[in-house]
């Protein structure tokens, strides 16, 4: 057979019909199949000297479109000739040079036969009758469009919050573009506030493109209408499409989606009161639960209910569903849980059962507002499914009024409307892509549904409006509508709802909505600011409640403009306050913009009636306790700043207001306000409090108050009214800006005492030292930054975004002072036990003073930045992050000041008898004392600042001046003029402290006191070489001379000559050892030549010297250099005694000379050692302060004293 697929044979003889696969085409001859595809195909010709350049003329003129229908059609007639199917040919573009550019659609087998039609036309030169040129010819195909499939790639049913993906495979033209739809609508990903994304799988080699859709959570809104598809599971189901256009031809599949959704509950009651031993069932069920496949389950009180143990009896309902039976209610309130689940997840609702006593006071049942309340207890709250056409909870509560149990009104704030939750679907589909509706269409509707429903309203209703219109706030700001007109459009709409709201007196029943709408309607006008064109300053938008004026000013200097206009003015009948605005936009916005050349933009609402929705009278107290009682007696002006998106709040200006009362409905005679007061007052902490909102009656100047006009002055923007008082309130005297005078001056007084103080410090530095004198120099910083902090804060007008930098830097600056008094224990420790032994040791003291307040302010930000830095003060508040991480450092500083307090205090007692150390001690008693005192006044100062800014009197406030005061003044006074250092005993405290350090370093140098000469053998059982002693000389040798010589005393000669003179005539031996001599290591061996015995045992009967060297005063041939002395051999000599035997004095006899020993002997013990020296002139026998061996026997060594006496008679 001939056939290329599957053929039948016919009833005719020897007849055969052939039948094609898919993707093929039968032939004339009715027995071939020819492969069939559509193909796309691009030529391009060159018209050989046409009568004018098609490229550039106008494509709407006659000769254009004449030659581009001819061409066409004589293209046209010369395929198909030959070619079976030529579809849409068209030319595409002129080309510069007479270059035209064609496609057409056609099949796969004929590609060979269109090409080889074109190349012969084109070699003859003429396609119909046009020439054309026979060397230029080019012919490109490419497949057709043929959408193949489109399919979810995880399957048709996913569940609620997974990530799913669809995948649509198309062949085509590189031009071929691709859209993804939603139950018919277009789904837009860069327009969605989920994350969707849609991506191009790069051409595979089946010449096939991809495109992606992925969704990261699935939501409801990305699913369709409710469908029952099994009796397992509840499913939303939509239709995805996959569009694909190439050129004019376009191509659709879909596909079927489901999202499985968690179930919902129905549970009866939410709440209920009973009375001890009453019953009460609960029912709860699901509507979803057809075949009853749903699991049900209870909680009492958080956990999993056992009917055994209690009264509860569980019974499951037929066909779906599940009941509790309380038999019998005890004295006691429970929380039951209903927890309905499935494959998609769970979901629960609660049930509170409160149990009265039988005489506690309840709210009798009742019906109202189409909602059957139940007896509810006194406060308690009753919560019953809203009326039929809503969907939601409403609730009620019960409260005591005048000793009698009575209903609050309902609030239907969580009541939703069947119509107005339609509405928020089709804007949720529009916020995650779905491009159903769009925001005027919303609004619109909104509209709508408000006129008609405006007498059904139920109170609290308009809280459902509200967040729409934040959403819908919050969606033009990330997606703002390019048409300019079209947004203000769309916010003449917000101002319509806004003014419904207002004017329904039902609609806004709770303090919270007045503030949200106050809000929202701020940041509308803002957005009408933002939306006028460059040309144009200010619009304003008058409805029957309120007058709304947006300004836009640049950033430039100073502008003074009235709000609002004239024009403003004339078209609203009930308006007639206003008010003159001044602000220098450099210093408005100066530490907010982050671009000085853009503008700002002002919101100035004038309300009607927004004072009928805040309570009439109010009572607050003074800062000296004093009662006071008033009311609002004006409309409510509202003016606020913005930059871009950024809020300006507590913004300084100049702003007078111009109340009118000739008009005013809040002056009423209801009211008798006769002598009353009159002052301005601005709305604050109405954000925090919405139980009252809170009035600053200071905010302003009153210049006029009379029966027709009141003229306020006010300094920053905000929302004010004119109020009555039943006391005279006075606005303090500021600065310009809001500067408190008082406090300013405080601090700058301060401070100037603290700059005196460093002064006086840097003047004595060189008696301080160096540690010292650092500690003083950061306590000294660390106030002034404390004081500087004050200043900046006492602007009345700062800024609230300035109150975390405040905080910071405060925190830091009063932990500096802490920090740096612990150290300064801890130098003072070190000074009087000379503590040397750790390297840089004051250096390693200061570092960690500043690291203590360094790492608990980061920690403190760090804690802080979990909640935010949005602060209500400019310093630490009772309960929050920065209070309990700035108390806590500080009572672990104070502790551990208490401690080393008390050692170095128990130190300073230890060396009180000893007479060297007496200018140490003297000096260190003064400066710890003296510490002490500044210790108490920076608590002092710590806790009036934080009672400052928490509680406001005045008490309080003159506590705080005076700590800022006296901080600054006795830091001065103890730290600045400070004498200490001139002690009682010692009029060289800093030659005491040096000689103090030296001696810890190198030993005991009182040798270098002497004015006479005395040779030491100093002799060690423990040291058998010289590297120790060549050690110690070593770090003797790098003494500074100025050390030395500051240790010297003054000897004239003439003292000396006396002494020799003295010495000449009478030479004598006297022999003495002290009572207490210690045997060991370090044992010296005193011999004196010169100056008489009787002076030298007076002044130095106890000497303790290095174990390693012998030393003299007088000449040393390494130290003399060092001590700037010239040698002199008839005076005195000093050697190291293990290596060289002692040289003998010169004006000694021969003798004499011989009956010195010349040899030092191993070390040996002291009563064998004075046996050997006999002959000396001298004897004594020291120890060594540094050592510690056991007492000599007293009368051991007199007895060899005795010996000695006796052999030098004899």
């Amino acid at each position: 057979m001939n056939c290329s697929q599957l053929c039948e044979p016919t009833s005719d003889k020897g007849g055969h019909h052939c039948a094609c696969y898919s993707g093929y085409k039968l032939t004339s001859d009715n027995k071939t199949c020819l492969a069939y595809a559509r193909i796309h195909y691009v030529g391009s010709i060159k018209l050989k000297n046409p009568s004018f350049d098609p490229s550039t003329s106008n494509k709407s003129s006659i000769h254009y479109i004449q030659l581009k229908k001819k061409l066409e059609t004589d293209l046209n007639l010369l395929l198909k000739k030959e070619v079976e199917e030529v579809q849409n040919l068209t030319i595409l573009n002129f080309l510069p040079g007479g270059v035209v550019e064609f496609h057409f659609f056609g099949n796969l087998h004929d590609s060979d036969v269109t090409r080889q039609i074109l190349t012969e036309s084109a070699r003859n030169g003429f396609i119909g009758d046009t020439k054309v040129f026979s060397d230029f010819i080019r012919f490109e195909s490419e497949p057709a469009l043929n959408l193949q499939t489109v399919y979810p790639k995880e399957g048709p049913i996913s569940f609620q919050g997974k990530a799913v993906s669809f995948a649509c495979v198309a062949k085509g033209t590189s031009a071929m573009r691709f859209r993804w739809l939603k139950d018919g609508v277009a789904i837009n990903s860069h327009m969605s506030n989920h994350h969707i994304w849609e991506g191009r799988v790069p051409k595979n080699t089946r010449d096939e493109y991809t495109a992606v859709l992925m969704i990261d959570k699935v939501q409801t809104q990305d699913s369709g209408k409710h469908v029952q598809e099994s009796s397992t599971y509840s499913k939303l189901r939509c239709t995805f499409i996959c569009e694909v256009s190439d050129w004019e031809e376009v191509q659709r599949k879909s596909f079927s989606f489901f999202v499985m959704t968690p179930p919902t509950v129905n549970l009866t009651p939410l709440t209920r009161t009973l009375n001890e031993n009453e019953e009460l069932t609960i029912m709860c069920q699901s509507e979803e639960d057809i075949q009853g496949l749903f699991g049900y389950s209870w909680l009492k009180d958080g956990h999993v209910l056992n009917p055994s143990e209690g009264y509860e009896l569980v019974e499951d309902l037929y066909p779906t569903g599940i009941r509790m039976k309380i038999i019998k209610a005890s004295v006691t309130s429970v929380t039951y849980t209903c927890i309905v689940s499935n494959r998609a997840g769970q979901s629960k609702e609660l049930s509170q059962v409160i149990v009265i006593p039988a005489s506690y006071p309840t709210c009798p049942q009742e019906t109202s507002l189409n909602v059957s309340w139940q007896r509810t207890a006194v406060n308690c709250e009753d919560i019953q499914p809203c009326p039929n056409s809503h969907r939601g909870n409403t609730r009620r509560s019960c409260s005591m009024v005048d000793h009698t149990a009575s209903w609050e009104e309902p609030n239907f704030s969580d009541c939703t409307r069947t119509e107005f939750v339609n509405i928020l679907k089709r804007f949720a589909n529009l916020k995650v892509g779905f491009m159903a509706t769009n925001v005027t269409e919303v609004l619109s509707n909104v509209l709508v549904l408000l006129k008609r429903v405006r007498l059904t309203i139920y109170p609290g209703e308009a809280m459902g409006y509200l967040d729409l219109m934040e959403d819908i706030l919050n969606y033009q700001t990330i997606y703002p509508e390019k048409n300019r007109l079209l947004r203000i459009r769309n916010l003449q709409l917000m101002f319509d709802v806004m003014n419904f709201l207002l004017n329904s007196s039902r609609a806004l029943n709770t303090l919270e909505m007045v503030n949200q709408l106050q809000r929202k309607l701020q940041m509308q006008v803002r957005h009408m600011a933002d939306a006028l064109p460059n040309n144009v300053s200010s619009r304003t938008e008058f409805r029957s409640d309120f007058v709304a004026e947006a300004i836009k000013i640049s950033t430039d200097g100073t502008h003074t403009f009235i709000s609002p206009s004239n024009n403003s003015i004339e078209s609203s009948s009930w308006l007639t306050d206003y008010m003159v605005i001044s602000t220098d936009t450099k210093h408005l916005a100066l530490s907010n913009l982050q671009d000085s050349n853009s503008s700002v933009e002002l919101a100035v609402i004038f309300y009607r009636n927004l004072s009928s929705f805040l309570p009439r009278r109010y009572l607050s107290k003074k800062e000296d306790g004093v009662s006071i009682e008033f009311a609002i007696d004006s409309r409510l002006v509202s003016i606020s700043a913005h930059k871009g998106y950024l809020g300006l709040a507590n913004a300084s200006a100049r702003i007078s207001l111009t109340f009118d009362h000739r008009n005013s409905p809040e002056r009423s005679n209801d009211l008798n306000f006769t002598g009353w007061n009159v002052s301005c007052g601005r709305l604050v902490d109405f954000v925090v409090n919405y139980k009252s909102p809170q009035w600053i009656l200071s905010a302003c100047n009153i210049t006029t108050a009379n029966e027709t006009f009141t003229i306020c002055q006010c300094d920053r923007f905000g929302t004010y009214a004119v109020l009555v008082t039943n006391y005279n309130v006075q606005k303090e005297d500021n600065f310009e800006f809001g500067f408190d005078l008082v406090i300013s001056i405080c601090c700058v007084v301060s401070l100037i005492s603290i700059a005196l103080a460093a002064i006086s410090v840097t003047i004595f530095s060189r008696k301080i030292q160096r540690g010292i004198l650092m500690l003083k120099f950061q306590i000294f910083f660390g106030f002034s930054g404390s004081f500087v902090s004050f200043l900046i804060a006492s602007r009345s007008s700062l800024d609230v975004e300035w109150y975390p930098f405040i905080a910071t830097a405060l925190e830091f600056f009063l932990l500096l002072p802490y920090s740096t008094q612990v150290c300064l224990e801890l130098m003072i420790y070190l000074e009087i036990t000379h503590s040397y032994q750790v390297q840089n040791a004051r250096a390693k003291i200061v570092l960690i003073s500043w690291g203590i307040p360094i790492l608990v302010t980061g920690a403190t930000m760090a804690a802080q930045s979990q909640s935010g830095f949005d602060f209500l003060i400019w310093w630490i508040q009772f309960g929050d992050v920065y209070f309990y991480g700035f108390i806590i450092t500080v009572i672990i500083l104070n502790l551990l000041y208490i401690a080393l307090y008390l050692i170095v205090s128990a130190e300073l007692r230890h060396i009180k008898m000893d007479k060297s150390t007496n200018g140490v001690k003297s000096y260190n008693c003064h400066l710890l004392y003296r510490c002490l005192m500044v210790q108490l006044f920076i608590i002092n100062l710590t806790v009036s600042a934080i009672l400052h800014v928490n509680i406001h009197q005045k008490p309080i406030r003159y506590y705080f001046l005076t700590s800022i005061i006296l901080a600054g003044f006795f830091t001065f006074l103890l730290y600045g003029v400070d004498f200490s250092w001139v002690s009682c005993s010692d009029n060289k405290p800093k030659e005491q402290l040096e000689q103090n350090e030296l001696l810890a370093r190198t030993g005991d140098l009182s040798t270098l006191h002497k004015a006479n000469c005395i040779e030491e053998y100093i002799l060690s059982n423990s040291i058998h070489d010289g590297s120790v002693c060549r050690k110690k000389r070593k770090s003797k040798d790098k003494m500074k001379s100025r050390e030395v010589e500051d240790l010297l005393p003054d000897v004239t000669a003439n003292q000396i000559s006396k002494i020799r003179a003295d010495e000449e005539e009478k030479l004598r031996v006297e022999e003495k050892i002290e009572d207490n001599v210690l045997m060991g290591d370090g044992y010296i061996h005193l011999v004196s030549y010169e100056g008489s015995p009787k002076k030298f045992s007076q002044t130095d009967k106890r000497v303790s010297f290095s174990p390693t060297v012998m030393m003299s005063q007088c000449f040393d041939e390494i130290k003399g250099k060092q001590m700037h002395l010239k040698p002199d051999p008839g005076k005195c000599y000093i050697r190291d005694t293990r290596q060289h035997p002692p040289p003998l004095p010169p004006k000694l006899s021969s003798a004499k000379r011989n009956s010195f020993v010349h040899e030092v002997p191993e070390p040996i013990p002291l009563l064998h050692r004075l046996q050997q020296n006999v002959n000396y002139r001298d004897a004594y026998a020291v120890e060594d302060k540094h050592d510690d061996a056991d007492k000599v026997n007293k009368n051991q060594v007199q007895s060899v004293v005795n010996r000695l006496n006796v052999t030098q008679d004899e």
